[in-house]
């Protein structure tokens, strides 16, 4: 059996599966914390609970309140309600409107209000460098098995 066949196979197997199952495996949307939202609690969360969050911001406010606060409005399939997390700090030289972010977030309990929370804008990501890292494992393996199919014997 050919070698490089089989890394150039395994390379794009496991490019496609990080592609495809990274961020669905890890992390929760907009969407999912819009559909976990029931009044002013979240189905399934705990206070204290932390996850991962990885979706597109559409709008990034920042206002001083209880402190300098940035709020980022997530993309949740309904534009009639918000889905947002509240970051510690000024974040917006971190993330801007249209940009894929993922994050750790924390969920809290303040008066009767739970919110999401990051604690700070440092602990805000883009996702484009992991999402590249990915798509540049699968497009290696694509090339390796090229090389391997046209390869003289």
């Amino acid at each position: 059996m050919n070698r490089l066949a089989v890394t150039g196979l395994g390379l794009t197997v496991a490019g496609l599966l990080l592609v495809v199952g990274f961020w669905p495996l890890t992390s929760v949307s907009g969407a999912d914390l819009l559909a976990s939202r029931n009044g002013n609690q979240y189905t399934g969360y705990t206070q204290g609970s932390q996850i991962t969050v990885h979706e597109k911001v559409v709008d990034v406010t920042y206002t001083y309140l209880f402190g300098n606060i940035t709020t980022l409005e997530l993309q949740d399939g309904d534009p009639n309600r918000e889905t947002v997390i509240y970051v510690q700090g000024d974040a917006r030289d971190v993330v801007a409107p249209g940009e894929v972010i993922y994050a750790s977030v924390v969920l809290r309990f303040i008066s009767g209000f739970y919110y999401w929370y990051v604690a700070s804008p440092m602990d805000v990501h883009l996702s484009w460098p992991v999402d590249a890292l990915f798509y540049g494992i699968m497009a290696a393996g694509v090339v390796v098995l090229g090389v391997a199919a046209f390869r003289k014997p």
